[in-house]
């Protein structure tokens, strides 16, 4: 078996191409992340009570936890919601955790759901009777 000659030229050719092959792979393989910012996150929090005021309530509890941008405090169509819901859209579920840190509950004891990523609101908090002591 006769083994071929290997000129030096060539043994750097391949070896950048091995180089530049690599580079190319670790950076494709990095993920790109979209950083939300907390007081970007918008927050629709409706009161599923009738006790008055609740929304507003709660609501400065959010704004006191760093989430700003509380875009509407009202009502909810269902006025006997026994336990505080919270929907929040995926790319925002990170902050979940905060949020229901800042209503003073845990996740077992809410009912958490998805919402759409084209939705209005980036979360929706339906105060429950849970919270109507607030």
């Amino acid at each position: 078996v006769s083994v071929p000659e290997i000129k030096g030229e060539d043994l750097l050719k391949a070896a950048n191409l091995a180089e530049t092959w690599k580079q190319q792979q670790r950076q494709s393989a990095v993920p790109t992340v979209t950083v939300i910012n907390k007081a970007d996150i918008v927050i629709d929090v409706l009161n599923g009570t009738s006790n008055s005021g609740l929304a507003s309530a709660i609501a400065d509890k959010l704004k006191v936890a760093g989430f700003v941008n509380i875009r509407q405090v009202g009502d909810s169509v269902e006025k006997n919601v026994l336990v505080t819901q919270l929907q929040r859209k995926s790319s925002v579920s990170l902050y979940e955790d905060q949020v229901v840190d800042a209503l003073g509950l845990t996740t077992d004891s809410m009912v958490i759901g998805d919402l759409s990523e084209d939705a209005e609101f980036d979360m929706v908090v339906v105060i429950g009777q849970d919270l109507s002591s607030e």
